[in-house]
């Protein structure tokens, strides 16, 4: 803890799932997607994000080195971009189909 009152929490004792989680529970607190978006999120990104986040970081050469916070940021801000606010009632969640399309465009843009 700092003098003024910050916690620093170091990019290698924090991976990208406390950082989905927070960005899922806000938005689904704030109404911007449903619990049931939010779960089909998790679950996608549970299913293949680390081992894409491997596969890139051992395989491909990156033009600069990025931590995994900042790919997985990336990603929740392309979501938020892509989410479509209209077109859909209240508590109406969005086809798994289109989620799952989503999420490939999301990765492909945010790992590379």
């Amino acid at each position: 803890v700092s003098r003024n009152g910050m916690v620093f929490m170091s990019s290698s004792a924090l991976d990208w799932r406390p950082i989905l989680q927070g960005w899922l529970t806000c938005k689904v607190r704030d109404k911007f997607i449903t619990q049931m978006e939010s779960e089909m999120f998790l679950e996608l990104f549970d299913g293949s994000f680390s081992s894409l986040y491997n596969y890139a970081n051992s395989n491909l050469s990156a033009k600069m080195t990025i931590l995994e916070c900042n790919y997985i940021v990336q990603a929740c801000d392309l979501l938020e971009g892509l989410i479509p606010l209209s077109g859909k009632e209240e508590n109406q969640s969005l086809e798994r189909k289109y989620l799952e399309h989503l999420y490939i465009f999301v990765v492909m843009w945010s790992i590379g």
